[in-house]
């Protein structure tokens, strides 16, 4: 997965997301981390908008936990935090509002021809934590 990353990265990929993506995929050792990589990212690149920030400081508190490097980790972890974007509830609510709006009981019951009549089963196959269980429970909430 590594040099696939760093493949991404040599094609344009920002480089905040790949290098979380090499934090993430394996174990962080000393001989073999990439903390001095990512902190020179954040160095390069002082203006960077705060999304990638806050990826590259995940990064490389991932790596310094890893590294057992506990305080190191907490600054970076403290500073990905503040570089997050902010809950909005008003807005998430505005969305939410919107969704039931949208599907209500007009737009469902326009609908209920949908689909198909069969009563054969259905098999739900998946690798583990790829949401077989949700698919599974959706599709056994309806009728």
């Amino acid at each position: 997965a590594e040099s696939l990353f760093r493949k991404a990265m040599t094609l344009g990929a920002a480089p905040s997301s790949a290098l979380m993506g090499i934090a993430a995929g394996r174990r962080q050792t000393p001989e073999n981390n990439i903390l001095t990589e990512v902190e020179a990212a954040l160095a390069a690149q002082p203006g960077i908008d705060a999304k990638a920030a806050a990826r590259l400081h995940f990064a490389a508190a991932k790596t310094c936990i890893d590294l057992k490097l506990v305080d190191q980790a907490w600054s970076h972890l403290t500073a990905a935090n503040a570089a997050s974007p902010q809950f909005d509830m008003a807005k998430y609510q505005g969305e939410i509002d919107a969704l039931i709006s949208t599907f209500n009981v007009t737009f469902l019951d326009s609908r209920h021809s949908f689909g198909s009549p069969s009563e054969r089963p259905i098999f739900i196959v998946g690798m583990p934590r790829s949401g077989t269980s949700l698919t599974e429970q959706i599709l056994s909430s309806h009728p």
